[in-house]
């Protein structure tokens, strides 16, 4: 019933390569001017959801306390519901004559997924039905390196684009509570999360002249739950985002 707290994990190391070649490809398209049209600059705030896919991620879960005690932790933070998030970025990209993008996106992203918490444990065979909920809470700092194309003329255009979503963890702290009927127990502490979740990613951005509305999918790749014993093992992020663009020049 209970799982044991791993050691902090780390990214799957045969990803960074794949990363950092991306990353190098991104930059070598963005120092390419051969058929360079014009550089754009942009800055992003997004509204995103956030949330764990794969056989460990839960809607429900409990909250494990000690006897006599109001505070502990949940059996299974890694929620399948996502938690209000947000997220700003800046972004440069260039358009080729070709209407061709190469970009680079950095920006900082505070996620949160969640489950709900529907029993409390106490130790023995003691089981309280409850209701409450818990959020998992991740700083990121994102790097998002991609490809892509604009179609479109005039003031209306539209940005299809497909890269890399890699976000550096920052801090991750799990918050939750569960109301039974004769007591509230909560949690909060830190939990120890991969360094570095990779992500493959889809954008899609439409503008008018300067301003534009932008939608995006990421799918991760790193598994949260490697190293863990007992139990299904496979907790992976999905985050999907919609936010306002504003192009600078």
């Amino acid at each position: 019933m209970l799982h044991s707290y791993p050691h902090p994990t780390t990214a799957t190391p045969h990803l960074r390569p794949v990363a950092a070649g991306l990353l190098l490809a991104a930059a070598l398209g963005l120092s390419s001017g051969a058929q360079a049209q014009t550089w754009e600059s942009a800055a992003l705030l997004t509204s995103t959801g956030f949330n764990f896919r794969g056989a460990s991620a839960a809607r429900e879960s409990m909250i494990n306390v000690r006897s006599n005690s109001s505070n502990g932790y949940t059996n299974n933070p890694y929620g399948a519901l996502p938690g209000v998030a947000y997220g700003a970025a800046l972004q440069q990209q260039r358009v080729t004559r070709g209407k061709v993008l190469f970009g680079l996106q950095a920006g900082y992203e505070r996620l949160r997924s969640r489950v709900n918490n529907v029993l409390v444990w106490s130790g023995g065979d003691v089981l309280e039905e409850a209701r409450g909920h818990t959020n998992l809470i991740h700083d990121f700092v994102n790097v998002h390196p991609y490809a892509g194309r604009r179609f479109g003329l005039g003031p209306l255009s539209l940005d299809a684009a497909a890269g890399l979503d890699l976000g550096l963890l920052l801090h991750c702290q799990e918050k939750g509570f569960a109301t039974t009927s004769a007591q509230r127990f909560t949690t909060d502490l830190e939990r120890g999360q991969p360094g570095l979740d990779t992500r493959l990613r889809l954008d899609l951005t439409g503008y008018y002249h300067r301003v534009g509305l932008a939608a995006s999918y990421s799918h991760g790749l790193t598994n949260y739950r490697s190293g863990w014993v007992g139990g299904a093992n496979e907790a992976y992020s999905q985050v999907w985002r919609l936010g306002v663009v504003y192009r600078l020049f």
